[in-house]
């Protein structure tokens, strides 16, 4: 670290504090206040601090195909806190062994040059600190003559670097048989740059063994070529964190592909807000994503929406909810619920709820919530989902007793937002998504949503508790659990009073009683 012990000259009076010793130094005690004072102050300060490296400066640089390297002025500083300078106007040492010939060579404002001419491969360039007396000043006439020592940092040109001689590296060239750069040749593998230790700032922190305390290495912030940052915990272990020169971050990865990328778990404590969508791989490998970006046939779909969008087509795949458990040596997934690629569903329990189907009104006037609807002769309007599987039909209302045709009860009607998805490719050439195929039969803005307009598209129960049925108790007093079937009064059920009539005409069962008059009542659909 090039710790040494501290002394300088006492230049005060012993033992009378700020009064001075009479007379001038002697160069005895001017050089103990260098060699032991403040040489060592910045040694100990420069080695503990900032550890050996550039600090500043010092570029290599060559042009591809010539002979020539050149190293810009800057600072170093070597394993034992000595400052290497190169400045304008002083100068540097070259030569392979300077202790038998010296080769000084002047630094100017753009640096030095060297010369790789009878080297080949690839080669380091390094620099020493090093100082050289200036045996020109010694024995001159004139008496006034001094001794100096100057600073001359030895620059080398090397394929193996001597640790004894403490070098700091900073760059490595590659040179072809001729000794020429080869392109791309000045590269900076093993250059020291000089953050603290070698090439990374260095944070400590106090520690203790129970016996005694002493600070440690705890972190080590490291610049990465080219730009970026990489952060090691503790110091020496895998790279847990790095930063690219893009500004990527990775955690548990030094390659970041976005702008987080964490190869491994992470625990949220907090609330964890995602601005894009969130992709969780699937067990095929590709990835599903939660999302809720603007699609191009988003004004099919409710102003607020979050899609899980398992594919970019239909595929074998399906949706699970479930849970995992231990089933002799190995780990099952037991599935409660799934939808897969066609829409259809499963469910290993009870579904709450009623069951609702599609219609088109085709009365002629309005269909109100609670009317009894029947089949409209001819053939489905229009198809939906997977492979346009699921017929939609038209309606009207009931308008006898025991019709076979009954087909449902009128929920509401559909708004823009929420018509049934329909499978089906776009025009070839289009640039814009194609309009939906059922838009013309959706809802008008701000129309109620319990009432169905003609030729709109309108939702019917079909099986399961509904609270909304017309009911004519006029043509027999109704009672829970009575079964009902179509009636007479347009729109309207009636209880079951020929029972062999009823097979296939039947709606469902009253879940409450109506005395007499018409009204609404609560019914368990089930079309029968």
């Amino acid at each position: 670290m090039g710790l040494q012990p501290i002394n300088r000259t006492e230049h005060d009076v012993p033992g009378a504090p700020e009064v001075s010793r009479p007379g001038g130094t002697s160069h005895a005690e001017d050089g103990l206040d260098l060699r032991q004072y403040l040489r060592p102050l910045e040694q100990a300060h420069a080695a503990a601090l900032h550890g050996r490296g550039v600090a500043a400066g010092l570029a290599v640089s060559a042009d591809a195909g010539t002979a020539t390297l050149r190293v810009a002025p800057g600072v170093a500083v070597d394993a034992q806190g000595r400052h290497i300078v190169l400045a304008p106007g002083g100068s540097v040492e070259t030569a392979d062994n300077p202790d038998q010939a010296s080769r000084l060579v002047p630094i100017t404002e753009a640096g030095v040059e060297l010369s790789t001419t009878g080297l080949s491969g690839s080669i380091l360039v390094a620099v020493r600190w090093r100082e050289t007396f200036d045996a020109t000043l010694q024995g001159g006439p004139n008496p006034d003559d001094r001794f100096v020592t100057r600073h001359t940092p030895w620059l080398q040109l090397t394929g193996t670097l001597d640790p004894q001689h403490d070098p700091v590296v900073l760059a490595t060239v590659v040179l072809d048989g001729a000794g020429l750069v080869t392109a791309g040749g000045v590269t900076p593998d093993r250059r020291d740059t000089l953050t603290s230790g070698t090439g990374g700032l260095r944070l400590r922190a106090a520690d203790t063994s129970g016996t005694s305390v002493a600070e440690t290495d705890a972190a080590v912030l490291r610049p990465r070529p080219g730009g970026g940052l990489e952060v090691q915990v503790p110091p020496g272990s895998a790279t847990p964190l790095a930063v690219s020169a893009d500004g990527r971050v990775g955690i548990g990865t030094t390659t970041p592909a976005e702008l987080l990328d964490v190869a491994g778990s992470a625990t949220v404590a907090g609330t964890l807000r995602v601005g894009g969508e969130l992709f969780l791989p699937k067990s095929s490998g590709r990835n599903a994503a939660l999302s809720g970006r603007a699609f191009g046939n988003e004004s099919d779909f409710p102003a607020d929406t979050l899609k899980v969008v398992m594919g970019r087509r239909l595929g074998d795949f399906q949706f699970m909810v479930g849970y995992s458990r231990r089933f002799g040596g190995s780990t099952r997934f037991v599935r409660l619920f799934s939808i897969d690629d066609h829409g259809n569903g499963f469910f290993a329990a009870g579904k709450a709820g009623y069951v609702v189907d599609y219609f088109v009104n085709a009365v002629g006037d309005v269909l109100e919530q609670g009317d009894v609807v029947v089949l409209r002769g001819g053939t489905p309007v229009a198809h939906y989902g997977s492979y346009g599987a699921i017929p939609i039909p038209e309606v009207d209302l009931t308008d006898r007793p025991y019709d076979g045709r009954v087909c449902g009860i009128v929920a509401d009607v559909v708004g823009p937002g929420s018509l049934p998805t329909v499978d089906e490719e776009p025009p070839d050439g289009a640039d814009e998504p194609a309009r939906h195929p059922l838009a013309g039969y959706a809802a008008e803005p701000d129309q109620p949503r319990t009432t169905v307009r003609d030729r709109q598209l309108g939702r019917m129960v079909t099986l399961g508790a509904w609270a909304h049925c017309k009911v004519d108790a006029d043509v027999a007093p109704v009672e829970t659990g009575d079964l009902l079937t179509t009636s007479p009064t347009p729109g309207h059920a009636q209880k079951v009073t020929e029972p062999t009539r009823a097979p296939g005409a039947v709606v469902g069962k009253a879940m409450a009683p109506l005395s007499g008059g018409r009204g609404t009542i609560p019914v368990l659909v089930s079309l029968h």
